[in-house]
């Protein structure tokens, strides 16, 4: 047997659906919370196996974000999801700090070139979160989006 995360959270949203829902009774409040409960394993068993894939492709557009305010290219490739994590919180922060110095530099607002450069990687981080949570619920278009594994793969092909 090889043990997948996926797989196991698959199982656990079939128990509590098919075995613990149906003994819930009339408790409509106890209902919904299991209901929350199965809509969120099923988001997790969705969106676990792209969790590092997610990181590269954000990774790739921070960079990107970054060249286009002037910061150096940072062509390391991290190796492990410890190092993944750390290197999008760098890339973040970094991009953070030089947004701000552009605005700051151009009273206030950053100026319309950079806007106009940095829109399409917003849009696509934009993307990447509404297909990472179309499962909540929280989103009514969310049964329209594709699935983060397809989105990754369209956003990896477009670079």
């Amino acid at each position: 047997m090889q043990p997948l995360v996926k797989q196991h959270l698959e199982s656990l949203r079939k128990t509590l659906m098919d075995v613990i829902v149906p003994e819930l009774g009339k408790n409509s409040f106890v209902a919904e919370q299991a209901g929350l409960i199965a809509a969120s394993l099923a988001l997790l068993a969705e969106v676990q196996p792209y969790q590092d894939d997610y990181l590269r492709v954000e990774l790739a557009d921070l960079r990107k974000a970054l060249a286009i305010l002037g910061a150096p290219a940072d062509l390391r490739v991290p190796a492990g999801r410890d190092a993944l994590v750390e290197a999008v919180t760098d890339a973040k922060a970094a991009l953070s700090a030089r947004i701000a110095e552009s605005a700051q530099a151009n009273g206030g607002t950053l100026p319309p070139d950079q806007r106009t450069a940095l829109a399409p990687l917003l849009d696509r981080q934009m993307a990447r979160e509404c297909s990472w949570s179309r499962l909540t619920g929280f989103n009514p278009a969310g049964a329209s989006l594709p699935a983060i594994g397809e989105l990754l793969e369209q956003q990896r092909s477009a670079t």
